[in-house]
């Protein structure tokens, strides 16, 4: 493995470790149950990745992708929220680091020399890829949730 690759194993590695982090500090503020399983399912994701960085740098076999099945959210439990632009804001702060993720991985499979590193990196970026569309779904449910409800409350008279 090249020394470029190893670089890119090694930050990918950071950005996996970072993730988790915030992932969870952020479950432990997150105040509705579809903020709360989204963060579990990204914890879980993350330590995934991770895993898989470790491997590589270990010089193990690339393990083939498979996706995990993203929570699924109530409606009901969206109508509930609290509204507090702290949830917003974690999201906000969770797309910026998945794109990151997007931006290293797909730069290093453009860079990997072997096909096999190439394939898993762009393999990789797309999941996260999915990733970042379902936090932006999560959020703009949110947003959503929050903007209607305001729209049921009664008109002031002027």
């Amino acid at each position: 493995m090249d020394t470029t690759m190893r670089t890119y194993i090694k930050t990918g590695m950071q950005i996996e470790q970072r993730g988790i982090t915030f992932y969870k500090n952020a479950k432990k503020a997150a105040i509705d149950p579809n903020s709360k399983k989204l963060l579990d399912f990204l914890i879980k994701e993350e330590e995934l990745h991770l895993r898989m960085f470790q491997g590589m740098a270990k010089g193990e076999k690339l393990p083939r992708l498979i996706e995990r099945k993203a929570p699924i959210f109530s409606k009901e439990d969206y109508k509930k929220v609290k509204k507090s632009p702290h949830s917003i804001k974690i999201f906000f702060t969770a797309l910026e680091m998945e794109e990151k993720s997007i931006r290293l991985y797909l730069d290093a499979s453009k860079k990997a020399k072997e096909k096999d590193q190439k394939d898993f990196l762009s393999r990789l970026a797309e999941w996260e890829k999915g990733h970042f569309r379902l936090i932006k779904e999560h959020q703009d449910s949110l947003y959503n949730a929050w903007y209607w409800d305001a729209m049921d409350q009664p008109r002031f008279n002027t």
